[in-house]
């Protein structure tokens, strides 16, 4: 076993202790089966063994490719075998796993060779939990509209904060009929109740999937892990609310992009935003945003606000996510809650 195929089954086994702790034992199953069984013997097998980029889950997401697939054939029934041993049926043995696993990927070739070339998209829809409250408090301390412009958006789904349904500490937040709901596990004082308006939703992504398109549908519900029900019906819901009314989606860098696009306007907050992104950009990309901000931000003023809405991982809270808020004319930075990536748990710190 060579060096490139060593560091490729690790990759696998970092990810299933990464699905473990973040609830997915199933998923983290199918991590550590392929790590422990997967051979050159196949054209598929050979392709995953040899892939020459960055198989972590910081660069290429290899496995995460992998397990997008098999869920997707999974949900499709074409193999009612694999269908049986996905949840919410019982967790299987590596051993049934892999006698089933092992005959799709004789079978797929073709299928199993098209989504090794898709990068992962999941569109985690919690992560509107943490923006939102980010966005209440812009909302009510301007009193202006908000023109929201995400880079990494995926299909968008986040780019309809105002459109879900939030309950903070069992407080009733945002659209009450929408059938997103999101809960998460709060801590500390409760956000700003304020139902700001939003006039402008635009996003940005390398391979932007249209919500509109089911082949592209089955892709975001795919890479949601197959035994966290609440998530596949969270993205399920807001495919829904975004097919009805499709945001507009650039396909580019995003460095670029915002150079392009993010500038203070008359009568609303221009918002950029992101969450669980930016950590994926390259350095000189990250550089760049922050270098145009900094600029945009000299130009804004009351009635021409910027402002910079983000949640990432941060170091400076043990490597747990922080919502993170610049606000330009003053270039005032906050960090108004932290939490996981998933947001299943979130703190208010303000």
């Amino acid at each position: 076993m060579d060096e490139v195929e060593k560091e490729i089954r690790r990759s696998f086994v970092v990810q299933g202790d990464w699905c473990e702790k973040l609830a997915s034992p199933f998923t983290a199953l199918v991590c550590r089966t392929f790590a422990e069984q997967l051979d050159k013997s196949t054209s598929f097998g050979k392709s995953v063994l040899e892939w020459p980029g960055k198989p972590d889950a910081l660069n290429d997401a290899l496995m995460l490719r992998i397990a997008g697939v098999f869920h997707a054939l999974a949900k499709r029934g074409t193999y009612p075998n694999l269908t049986s041993l996905y949840p919410p049926n019982p967790l299987p043995s590596k051993e049934q796993l892999w006698s089933v696993l092992s005959e799709v990927i004789a079978e797929e070739e073709r299928e199993l060779a098209q989504w090794l070339q898709w990068a992962p998209q999941t569109n985690e829809v919690a992560r509107s939990m943490a923006l939102n409250a980010g966005l209440m408090t812009l909302g009510l301390e301007t009193q202006l509209p908000l023109s929201l412009l995400e880079v990494g958006s995926s299909a968008g789904l986040n780019l309809f904060p105002d459109r879900f349904h939030y309950q903070y500490d069992g407080k009733s937040y945002g659209n009450l009929d929408s059938k997103v709901v999101l809960q998460p596990a709060w801590q500390g004082r409760l956000p700003p109740s304020f139902n700001y308006e939003v006039i402008g939703r635009r996003g940005v992504d390398l391979n932007p999937l249209d919500v509109s398109n089911p082949q592209d549908q089955e892709r975001l519900r795919s890479y949601v892990w197959p035994d966290q029900a609440d998530r596949q019906a969270r993205v399920s819901a807001a495919i829904q609310i975004a097919a009805a009314d499709p945001p507009l989606l650039d396909k580019g860098d995003a460095a670029a992009w915002v150079e392009n696009n993010v500038q203070p306007k008359g009568g609303q907050v221009s918002v950029l935003m992101h969450s669980i992104a930016f950590q994926y950009f390259p350095p000189e990309s990250q550089d760049r945003i922050f270098d145009h901000m900094a600029k945009a931000g000299k130009s804004a003023s009351n009635e021409a606000p910027l402002a910079w809405l983000r949640y990432e991982i941060d170091p400076a809270y043990d490597n747990r996510a922080s919502l993170k808020l610049t606000f330009w004319p003053t270039g005032e930075e906050r960090v108004l809650l932290v939490g996981d990536p998933h947001c299943r748990s979130l703190e208010w710190i303000r």
